[in-house]
């Protein structure tokens, strides 16, 4: 054994060092020393071999040999072999050097080889470059790796010849019956099955039977094989002579054996998953595999891989009751699946700290306790699992794809501080929308997806003009998948003249705060009902008949419904929060506006501004200097300045006017109270929408004949002190009256007062009043004024009798 080491540390195998002294003369009489050295070559091979096929010899050792120190020996790794190691092959095969000693050591429990050289020749190519060829026999004795007794003897050629001029002499080939390369193959594709054959071709696209030499090369040369879902290969024997390939796919296969994989030397990525491989074992001389796949294996036994120092990816999807601890010692891995796998526990993921992808969907995971380290974390799948908190992963630096769906988290406030989150994926979690809300405002960048194959379906039934639209207002080029989770995001929405024809696409928008659907061809607010947080919603230039459906949208500050067929405003009479309305161009009626302002005082109502227009225009200059003296307007008014003109419900005159110019307030919709002081007006007749104003005061002008006040008939108050009255019978049909100021007329009687059963208070001062009896009946009176009139103590003391609650203001 000592020796065994000594010789795999230095190297011994400088071959032109050795002692040409040592070996026997060669059959060839003539002395040549390089013949000499090829015989001793031929012992160290014979060592070499054997020191693969001991059992004392070490696994690490074994290694060193079949990758590195057989370079001592061989040419390179191309150098061709003869597979020799089965009793009667009836075909010839060959093998890469790598490949034949890999079988060596693992088709072997022990062996012993023995080479007994008959003879050396020297020969030369056509350029005159000499080689060598050494005659022997062969003796191999060997225990199988099932036990059984393996004894082999025969002729072997085993030929050499300089790595470089002046060089070393190396093993370019070892045979029994030597036959080129392009034989080779071309009795390799011979003895392939048709199935094997029918691989081959589609992988080449060329279907003769009978390949050129070139054709036969491109296949030995893949460096890729997919033989996913065939089930008519069940071994994998011919691919001993695809030695590049790096890839290897037997997913849904009947393979179970993949000794045959000794031939490879490089292979990076195997796909193993629902085939019938049960072991791994021949894969230990592969530990530069970078990827394996192993999905719904059959494989029980993975310490094999514990040594794979270059494994970057790994499936192990829904393996169970098995020991997973071998995970812990693969420092380099960057992609796990470990979905649907018991037995996480084993695992310590706070060693695998380069790892970027991890998929734990329905694992038995109970913790991501040790996760806080995972800072190189890109990918996390927790779906279906038993973990409620998030915290140990919040703050890692580059996670930015998470997946909880259907499992126990109940909050996700705890990402709100993750500095690259861009995907959460939360479908059938439980948690409350106000903090979803608060976390997409937080995050506005950062998707939370749900539901994802309903908004797929909705997408895919929406109109041309409505995914145009979308597309636009998002920058979509193609169609957007996952990225629809924004669209249900956006608090904003314009979709002026966009050619749609329905709003009920609108009711997936629901964090929507401003809707423009201006300029098309709708008929219905269905859907807009839906959105709850709606501030501004502009319908201008469509067909909009109703605000019904606005009900209960109690954000709403502000709707634009110009030139629509809005009639009725019912529906939007409850809205506390509206600000503002504009309903100009549409047969809405002044009595709704009106309606609506009971409801709404502070509403800024803005409706048939032409006609305003056209009214102001016909205006006296009088009224105009009144009416922009009083809302402080220079020059000609505009659109808001008439709409805040309109839209006073109480109005003061104090000049000079024309009966005619009363006409003016006749777009005055809201007008309850009018005061008109020295006015110059003895009559009303001019006065429009008589019945809603409830306060007149007509003062200080000639007014005589009150007949023009009878259609006032929601008059509450009425002043008409020192006017030219005599007689307040007309009066009496004003039931509604409360208030009467007639102090300063030329009354002498209270004729017509004692109809007015809800008056409350009479100012008779200043008149030639002589009588109160009139007043005995208003049970409702609480306040009279009579001072300077022609009144009497007795007639005082009258009335206090009948009215004992009165106050009575005389003197």
């Amino acid at each position: 054994m000592v020796r065994i080491k000594a010789l795999l540390l230095i190297g011994f195998l400088t071959i032109s060092t050795w002692s040409l002294a040592q070996t026997e003369t060669p059959t060839d009489s003539i002395a040549d020393p390089e013949k000499e050295q090829v015989m001793a070559m031929v012992e160290a091979l014979e060592f070499y071999f054997n020191l693969l096929g001991s059992k004392r010899t070490t696994a690490k050792e074994k290694e060193t040999i079949i990758n590195q120190s057989y370079t001592k020996l061989f040419r390179d790794g191309k150098v061709q072999v003869e597979d020799d190691l089965q009793e009667n092959r009836s075909t010839q095969i060959f093998k890469d050097v790598q490949a034949y000693l890999k079988d060596v050591d693992f088709f072997f429990q022990e062996a012993v080889f023995d080479f007994e050289v008959k003879n050396v020749e020297r020969l030369y190519l056509p350029d005159s470059t000499p080689y060598f060829k050494a005659e022997t026999v062969r003796n191999l004795t060997a225990t199988g790796i099932e036990g059984d007794t393996l004894r082999i003897a025969g002729q072997r050629f085993i030929e050499f010849n300089f790595d470089k001029p002046g060089g070393d002499l190396k093993v370019v080939s070892i045979y029994t019956k030597k036959i080129d390369r392009e034989k080779q193959l071309r009795n390799w594709w011979l003895s392939l099955s048709i199935g094997w054959k029918k691989i081959f071709q589609d992988e080449i696209g060329i279907y003769d039977d009978s390949l050129t030499t070139d054709e036969l090369t491109r296949i030995a040369e893949m460096d890729s094989l997919d033989l996913a879902n065939n089930d008519q290969v069940v071994s994998l024997e011919p691919i001993y002579v695809l030695t590049e390939l790096s890839y290897l796919r037997l997913s849904n296969t009947f393979i179970s054996d993949l000794s045959p994989l000794t031939a490879i030397n490089s292979l990076k990525t195997l796909d193993v998953s629902n085939s019938s491989v049960y072991d791994l074992s021949v894969l230990k001389y592969h530990t530069g595999l970078e990827e394996m796949i192993l999905f719904n294996s059959h494989v029980k036994d993975f310490t094999v891989l514990e040594s794979f120092g270059k494994l970057r990816r790994l499936n192990l999807s829904n393996a169970n009751g098995l020991d997973f601890s071998f995970i812990n010692s693969l420092k380099a891995i960057k992609e796990l699946q470990l979905t649907g796998v018991d037995g996480i526990d084993k695992i310590d993921f706070s060693n695998l700290l380069e790892l970027e992808k991890l998929d734990l969907h329905q694992s038995d995971i109970k913790s991501l306790s040790g996760f806080d380290v995972l800072n190189d974390l890109k990918e996390l799948n927790i779906s279906q699992t038993s973990i409620a908190d998030l915290a140990p992963i919040a703050q890692l630096n580059d996670l930015q794809v998470l997946i909880l769906s259907n499992s126990q988290v109940k909050s996700i406030t705890p990402l709100k501080s993750s500095p690259t989150i861009k995907k959460v994926y939360i479908d059938g979690l439980t948690i409350p929308e106000a903090e979803v809300n608060e976390f997409m405002d937080a995050k506005p960048e950062t998707l939370l997806i749900k539901d994802i194959e309903e908004l797929s379906a909705w997408w895919g039934a929406l109109s041309e003009e409505w995914k145009t639209r979308f597309s636009e207002q998002m920058e979509w080029v193609s169609p957007p998948g996952e990225a629809l989770v924004l669209l249900l995001n956006i608090k904003s929405l314009d979709a002026d003249n966009a050619g749609i024809r329905t709003l009920e696409p609108v009711a997936k928008l629901s964090r929507l705060t401003y809707l423009n659907v201006s300029n098309n061809n709708i008929k219905s607010l269905i859907g807009v009902s839906k959105l709850k947080p709606l501030e501004v919603l502009k319908i201008n230039n469509t067909n909009i008949n109703d605000f019904t459906l606005l009900a209960g949208l109690n954000n709403l500050k502000s709707i634009e419904a110009v030139n629509t067929s809005v009639r009725s405003l019912k529906g939007i009479d409850g809205l506390a929060k509206l600000a503002s309305l504009n309903v100009d161009g549409a047969p809405v009626r002044a009595e709704e506006v009106v309606k609506l302002l009971v409801s709404n005082d502070q509403l800024d109502v803005k409706f048939q501004t032409e006609a305003l227009n056209s009214w102001w225009g016909g205006l006296s200059e009088t009224m105009k200097k009144i009416f922009s003296s009083a809302m402080e307007i220079s020059g000609t008014p505009d659109s808001d300045d008439l709409h805040a003109l309109t839209r006073q419900s109480e109005f003061s005159i104090n000049e000079n006017i024309e009966a005619g110019d009363l006409s003016a307030f006749e777009k005055f919709y809201r007008l309850s109270s009018i005061s008109l002081t020295r006015t110059g007006l003895s009559d009303l007749d001019y006065m429009p929408n008589k019945e809603n104003i409830r306060s007149l005061s007509i003062t200080e002008s000639p007014l005589a004949d009150l007949s023009s006040i009878l259609q006032f008939k929601s008059l509450t108050s009425l002043n008409i002190s020192n006017t030219a009255v005599n007689d307040l019978r007309p009066l009496s049909v004003l039931i509604d009256l409360q208030m009467l100021n007639c102090s300063g007329t030329n009354l002498r009687r209270l004729r017509g007062v004692e109809s007015l059963i809800n008056l409350q208070k009479l100012d008779c001062s200043n008149t030639s009043i002589n009588r109160l009896d009139r007043l005995e009946d208003l049970q409702k009176l609480t306040e009279v004024i009579c001072f300077n009139t022609r009144l009497k103590g007795n007639d005082i003391e009258g009335l206090k009798a009948a009215l004992p609650s009165v106050k009575i203001v005389f003197y």
